[in-house]
């Protein structure tokens, strides 16, 4: 295929029950001129029978099959390939709206955007039911007047955690994108995404922000990503990608105030994913937490600037055990809504989660 104006990547690991619908929305987009790079990541079921499918249907579809290894793997090879002047992303189980792509792109055109930033739906799977889902607040942002206003990081006053992590809802310019060598880690599983972000978020140059809902995001209460991530091993890849965001820092050589973002960013991190984290890890987890933070070394930082963000609240909370009162205390209290067999049960959870 000729160059054309998105590419869209799709991942695909055994979606065989929402693809069609996530097809669908993709090739009825109201811009026709677009990619679909469709990585099918090792499925079982009959995910690539599908894609395949479509494939003879649409010339626009190309289709990648590789061995399973991860969304990580299959959006780098997606991007390898792309011929699209922007990239935007799709996951198999959810489905974009008929103008995402029009809307974007005329965006993204207008400003020379670097990433476009829009809002989208969350669809309950289990309740049929559809809702707004604000990912971004303007509010957050100084210096927006409108869906033309053109900022960078620095105008973003919030979390960089409280914000939407996502890559789905933001469309990249494949220039960019290369210019800077960014791709995603694929040594880190689950939370991939986080880093692709920070290292897009901080070297954006022009970043708009489109108040309209343009993607339907899925959610199985069953399973989610956040769900299955955190009740598995996979959670001690959290400090996996601290590390990786030291590295990201020194290598990028951002401006000094971003090794405080960072910083703060690694806290939150810690404390987010310690709050989810399965009985069975906690105990470990949080010792890794305490070892970690112990060892930052603070004489490359002012005292004063480090005071504004969380990083000493969120120090004390793991290093003098506050945290840990507080956390249990609202467990406790939560027993009170379960049965007699129930609160014994919880209660030798409780203390066997005790840490020294």
């Amino acid at each position: 295929m000729e160059k054309c104006l998105i590419s869209i990547i799709i991942p695909v690991f055994n979606s065989e029950k929402h693809l069609v619908q996530c097809l669908e929305s993709v090739i009825n987009q109201t811009l026709t001129d677009i990619e679909i790079i469709c990585v099918n990541d090792g499925s079982k079921d009959n995910s690539l029978e599908i894609l395949n499918k479509y494939a003879t249907k649409d010339k626009r579809i190309s289709v990648i099959n590789t061995e399973n290894k991860g969304p990580s793997h299959a959006r780098n090879k997606g991007m390898e390939i792309a011929k699209g002047k922007y990239i935007q992303f799709v996951d198999a189980d959810d489905w974009i709206v008929k103008n995402l792509c029009q809307t974007v792109f005329e965006n993204a055109q207008k400003n020379d955007s670097d990433i476009v930033i829009f809002n989208g739906n969350s669809f309950d799977n289990n309740k049929k039911i559809t809702q707004p889902k604000k990912f971004f607040d303007l509010l957050m942002w100084e210096n927006h007047v409108n869906e033309n206003s053109k900022h960078t990081f620095k105008d973003y006053e919030g979390s960089i955690m409280s914000g939407n992590l996502s890559v789905w809802n933001k469309l990249y310019k494949k220039e960019f994108l290369q210019k800077n060598q960014i791709i995603f880690p694929e040594n880190i599983s689950g939370i991939e995404d986080y880093y692709f972000h920070l290292n897009t978020f901080l070297n954006a140059q022009i970043i708009t922000l489109i108040d309209k809902y343009l993607y339907n995001y899925r959610v199985i209460q069953s399973f989610t990503i956040t769900s299955h991530f955190a009740k598995s091993d996979n959670i001690f890849q959290t400090f996996a990608l601290a590390d990786s965001i030291d590295e990201l820092y020194k290598k990028k050589r951002f401006d000094e105030i971003y090794k405080y973002v960072l910083l703060e960013f690694k806290c939150h991190l810690l404390h987010f994913w310690y709050i989810k984290c399965a009985w069975k890890n906690k105990k470990k987890f949080y010792k890794k937490c305490r070892e970690y933070l112990i060892n930052i070394d603070l004489k490359n930082y002012d005292l004063f600037l480090l005071s504004k963000s969380d990083y000493f609240q969120i120090y004390d909370d793991f290093i003098s055990n506050n945290f840990l009162t507080y956390y249990f205390k609202n467990l406790i209290l939560d027993c009170k809504f379960l049965n007699l067999r129930a609160k014994l049960n919880f209660i030798k959870k409780l203390t066997g989660a005790l840490y020294e």
